[in-house]
């Protein structure tokens, strides 16, 4: 079996391990989320200083350790460092749940498109710094990936397809898309403009859908229903978030 390997990762968490040594939770497009050991990395004159800060993009040589699913770091060399996670409190807000759910809630086998996902979102929010639409849309296109939540615009109750001009709501209750004619309960609304936020950010890259307009109320109430959903299909709290 090889055992030495060569990839891109992203740095979900990084510890101290011992007294010189970091453990690192990575995520990688090729091995998924791995943990992964750093010896020596606290050292003063470690080759690992100042490269293993969390939410870095780097490239790593690894050792597979015998019979066992956990790596030891051989080399890494920083590919992006991404400053707007280093001092901003909203990115950090933002980047940190995104990796809490991946560490939750996995990957559904779409590694490749979500270390893609995450890693554009990181350049998209460095660049844009729009905190609130870039958590939105790294959120739904999670989801989506991972086959959690699909959009739809067909009335769950009637089967009647619902028109991009018309106004349509999601159940509270099950999450079940409904027409104007079956609305009984507690629903979000979804308007016209809201839909075409929707559909524009999975249409298009994110570099592209940061750039759509909607309106900031509607934003947090996007937000909002998606946090709401994840706790109701999940039952799992998120401590980077408060509900």
């Amino acid at each position: 079996m090889k055992r030495n390997t060569e990839t891109n990762a992203i740095i979900l968490k990084s510890s101290k391990f011992g007294e010189i040594n970091k453990l690192l939770t990575l995520f990688s497009p090729n091995l998924g989320i791995i943990q992964c050991s750093a010896y020596g990395a606290l050292k003063l004159k470690s080759r690992f200083a100042g490269k293993l800060e969390q939410y870095t993009v780097v490239r790593v040589k690894l050792y597979q350790n015998k019979n066992s699913d956990f790596y030891t770091l051989k080399e890494v060399d920083v590919l992006s460092f991404f400053e707007c996670v280093r001092g901003n409190l909203d990115a950090i807000f933002v980047v940190s749940f995104w990796a809490e759910l991946l560490l939750k809630l996995g990957t559904g086998g779409e590694d490749k498109k979500i270390f893609s996902l995450f890693y554009n979102s990181l350049l998209v929010l460095d660049d844009k710094k729009e905190y609130e639409k870039s958590f939105v849309i790294f959120l739904y296109r999670y989801l989506y990936y991972v086959g959690i939540f699909i959009y739809t615009d067909c009335c769950s109750e009637c089967g009647k397809t619902i028109l991009d001009n018309e106004q349509s709501f999601v159940s509270y209750e099950d999450y079940h898309p409904l027409c104007k004619s079956c609305i009984n309960y507690e629903s979000f609304v979804v308007t016209p403009s809201i839909k075409e936020f929707i559909k524009n950010l999975m249409r298009n890259k994110i570099s592209i859908s940061i750039n759509y307009s909607v309106s900031k109320a509607e934003l947090l109430l996007i937000k909002k229903f998606l946090l709401n959903f994840i706790k109701f299909t999940t039952g799992l709290n998120f401590k980077s978030i408060s509900y």
